[in-house]
């Protein structure tokens, strides 16, 4: 029992170790922190995996003392902390054998706490400024950058007719606007986190021996309509609500229609990707093209009706909320 302990001590305190010193790589070097904030939880969640709860929560909050001290007392803990739930989430759904959906939405679910404790933090307690205020200034900063661009342009001798589009594009963006697609891109962008988060976890545990369940090819990807129904009752609860002037309705209209306009182009894209491998094998190079092509365009709207039709017809019978007569 003696030698397990110290055993177990031994490891977390190299775990420690390791975190810190990919923490302070990542605050004090821009480039790695894209791929920093990926790796950082994947000690964590090989110290849950190897030894316990109680022994990886430990070495969560010795990193965040040690980061504390030596780089920033509220970025040092807050990131510490995040990191360290993220880990322990991840080593949680790997040691109980979770699908790869259940773990990147739980990873999702851990990100977007995360995100709103920073907000709180920086924006609310720290600059003591309103979540309306906040938005403000970003939307005069970003239309100061653009209308300086303008003036570049113009004065270098471009028609001021070819800058006009753009000009009343900007006026879409109001902090109205903003706000009320904010919880869409915290929620859209946490998924994207706990996606990526997942695939490099993969990689990296799977060397090291333990058992994940395999990625999901991407022309796999699919949205069964169980999700497919909830993300349309509350687009409907917010059309309704909103209709009678209920006060920030059009936040659940407009966030709700964020996200679903993401969900079914990724559908669709992944019906689309499915058909050109499987039916027209189409090889990858011109199929990346295909999509970047298709993605900048105007006809890109085709993914939205392909991933909406895809929910209701199943072309690939992925979907395991329905029964298909197999005989």
């Amino acid at each position: 029992m003696k030698n397990y302990k110290s055993k177990a001590l031994t490891e977390a305190g190299l775990i420690t170790a390791l975190v810190v010193m990919l923490s302070l790589i990542n605050s004090y070097v821009p480039v790695f922190s894209m791929l920093g904030n990926f790796l950082i939880p994947i000690p964590f969640a090989v110290l849950y995996l190897r030894q316990d709860k109680f022994m990886t929560f430990g070495s969560v909050f010795a990193s965040a003392f040690l980061m504390a001290m030596l780089y920033n007392p509220i970025e040092g803990i807050l990131a510490s902390v995040i990191f360290g739930l993220t880990g322990i989430t991840l080593g949680f759904c790997i040691k109980k054998n979770k699908s790869m959906f259940f773990t990147i939405a739980s990873l999702a679910f851990v990100s977007i706490i995360g995100t709103l404790f920073r907000f709180v933090i920086y924006i609310i307690l720290i600059n003591k400024q309103s979540v309306a205020s906040f938005v403000n200034e970003l939307l005069k900063l970003f239309n100061s950058s653009i209308n300086e661009s303008i003036k570049f342009y113009t004065n270098m001798g471009v028609d001021t007719n070819t800058l006009e589009p753009i000009k009343e594009y900007l006026k879409l963006f109001t902090p109205e606007l903003i706000l009320s697609v904010i919880p869409a891109f915290i929620i859209l962008s946490s998924i994207i986190s706990g996606y990526l988060n997942y695939i490099l976890s993969y990689s990296i545990l799977k060397k090291l021996g333990y058992n994940m369940k395999n990625l999901v090819s991407f022309r796999n990807i699919y949205v069964n309509s169980k999700t497919g129904a909830i993300i349309g009752i509350f687009l409907l609860v917010g059309v309704i609500l909103n209709r009678y002037n209920v006060p920030y309705s059009n936040y659940i209209v407009n966030s709700t229609g964020v996200i679903m306009k993401f969900v079914l182009m990724i559908d669709g894209l992944s019906l689309a990707v499915y058909y050109m491998v499987n039916k027209f094998h189409i090889s990858k190079a011109f199929i990346t093209f295909i999509i970047i092509f298709v993605a900048f365009s105007p006809i890109s709207i085709l993914l939205f009706y392909l991933g909406l039709m895809d929910i209701i017809f199943d072309f690939r019978k992925l979907d395991p909320n329905r029964n298909y007569n197999m005989e």
